[in-house]
């Protein structure tokens, strides 16, 4: 498998839902990227999507969730697991703040994650930088539009404004060539478009740079280890399960759901069925597959797919 680091700089701001119009995340899911892929491809051809889902079905193409960049600081998510010691250089900083700001840390620059797996990093430093430079969010005031031009109610969405020169990377593994080519054209098509919610406000555009992936990440896919954290938002398939969760797991699970995209699923806004994954930066003893859900409710037109296919990292 090969691997490249898709780094996405946002050009407007992004509403990334997070279960109503006035809560939003900063972060994307990878069956979040996956689905835009598909609906853009979708506009591409039938033979574009049937390409874009055979690859990953086959696991010919998989993907990370999208995880920040502060310039050239690339983060990870914060490991599910238990730290044995916590550390600041601020040595008037008691143990309860230091519990607090654990909690708070959700994710880690990939330079300090060996220290911060060996207790060694100095978290109270890395979460108030994250905090005071990765971006903030709005929350902005729309206009219902309405048929008979009646008096528009107003609402409120909450968006989130990323810092120049901060964004989104998500991790892109793939075995062929022209499968990574057509996720390349599919991606900057869907750039122009935007992706998360609102985007017909003109959310969620983006341009994008292709680079190679971190030594540190790449090192890490590839070790023999006790635990395996996920980079994706995914789930054992229910044959794995047992195995899975045996030795050692410890993860957070999260609510999946929402509205189908596709136009050509009803005539009407449906909801896909919901689903429960375990988040990314859960932690395993031992690796597991996953698979692709198909989240399609009983009167949908076609299969509603969502991705839950892990790709891990030693710990």
């Amino acid at each position: 498998m090969n691997y490249k680091m898709v780094k996405m700089h946002f050009t407007t701001a992004v509403h990334f839902g997070d279960g109503g119009l006035e809560t939003c995340k900063n972060t994307l899911c990878a069956d979040t990227v996956f689905s835009a892929l598909c609906v853009e491809a979708a506009q591409f051809s039938q033979d574009a999507l049937e390409r874009v889902i055979s690859a990953v079905q086959t696991r010919h193409v998989c993907f990370s969730d999208a995880f920040p960049f502060i310039g050239d600081r690339i983060y990870l998510p914060k490991p599910l697991m238990y730290i044995e010691k916590i550390e600041t250089e601020d040595e008037t900083v008691n143990s309860s703040v230091l519990k607090k700001t654990a909690k708070k840390l959700l994710f880690i620059e990939s330079d300090q994650f060996d220290d911060y797996i060996a207790g060694r990093a100095d978290i109270i430093q890395m979460e108030t930088y994250f905090s005071d430079n990765f971006g903030k969010y709005d929350l902005v005031s729309k206009n219902a539009k309405t048929i008979d031009d009646a008096d528009a109610e107003p609402y409120s969405v909450r968006i989130f404004r990323y810092k120049e020169g901060n964004g989104l990377y998500f991790l892109l593994g793939y075995e062929m060539e022209d499968e990574y080519e057509l996720i390349k054209e599919i991606l900057t098509h869907l750039s122009l478009r935007g992706i998360g919610g609102k985007t017909s406000s003109g959310y969620g555009k983006f341009t994008y740079e292709i680079m190679d992936v971190p030594e540190m990440i790449i090192k890490r896919m590839k070790i023999e280890s006790d635990k395996y954290m996920s980079l994706t938002t995914s789930i054992p398939d229910e044959d794995e399960l047992e195995e899975t969760m045996a030795e050692y797991a410890g993860f957070l699970l999260v609510r999946r759901s929402g509205y189908v995209a596709s136009v050509n699923y009803s005539d009407s806004l449906k909801k896909r069925r919901t689903l429960y994954f375990a988040a990314a930066g859960a932690v395993f003893s031992k690796r597991f597959n996953g698979k692709i859900w198909n989240a399609q409710t009983g009167d949908g037109s076609h299969a509603v797919y969502k991705y839950a296919v892990p790709m891990f990292i030693g710990v």
